[in-house]
């Protein structure tokens, strides 16, 4: 179920409008509009427009989409067969966790 929700937008000027929006984004919206003292409006303004700022440049490499990793480590093909022994040896042994 979708609740209605009368907000002002401030682009150009104020601007009144109903919107439908989930219960638990509603929720949310409101918990942080409480924390940081401002209007629900407010809020769910500024959350609108960081997420329309927010698009991740996506290139392309060999036709397929390529994103930043954030600094993360880069899983090769050794790590993955790494993985994969581990896995076997454990299984032999007839460990059922990866922590045995």
């Amino acid at each position: 179920m979708l609740w209605s929700l009368r907000m002002n937008a401030s682009i150009e000027s104020i601007v009144r409008t109903t919107l439908d929006l989930d219960p638990t984004a509603l929720k949310a919206a409101r918990q942080l509009a409480r924390q940081r003292a401002q209007s629900l409006g407010t809020v769910v303004s500024e959350l609108i427009l960081k997420g329309l700022r927010a698009e991740t440049p996506v290139a392309r490499k060999g036709g397929f989409p390529v994103f930043a990793s954030g600094g993360g480590k880069t899983i090769t093909l050794d790590d993955v067969r790494a993985a994969e022994d581990e896995s076997r040896r454990a299984t032999r042994s007839g460990c059922s966790t990866p922590t045995c």
